[in-house]
């Protein structure tokens, strides 16, 4: 498995990391490689208020999906396909004597 993490704050209350992981099951199919990208931007709002949003791509080949290639709702084929999942979060963090910190965080999938 390789891991690799890209971190970049381009403003003072804005960064982007992104977190990319590539691997393979050597006993099967040791050719073909999975890929996992995920992209996460970070905004800042103010010191108790945070914002997420999230992309992350995927690509296993073991996972199989049904095609239709012709859309007439008859499986024409299967095979893996890329994977894509979005994700909003709020996160709302307040200290307490500058030691202890209680974050409440909520996520919106799309």
């Amino acid at each position: 498995m390789k891991v690799d993490n890209f971190n970049l704050e381009f403003l003072d209350n804005v960064s982007f990391n992104l977190i990319a992981e590539f691997f393979f099951n050597y006993r099967k199919n040791p050719e073909n490689i999975d890929v996992s990208l995920e992209n996460i931007i970070t905004f800042k709002v103010n010191k108790y208020l945070s914002l997420n949003f999230i992309a992350h791509l995927k690509y296993d080949d073991d996972i199989i999906f049904k095609i239709n290639e012709n859309q007439d709702g008859i499986t024409d084929k299967q095979g893996p396909r890329t994977q894509f999942k979005e994700i909003i979060g709020i996160g709302v963090g307040i200290n307490f004597n500058n030691s202890t910190t209680l974050f409440f965080k909520t996520t919106i999938k799309f």
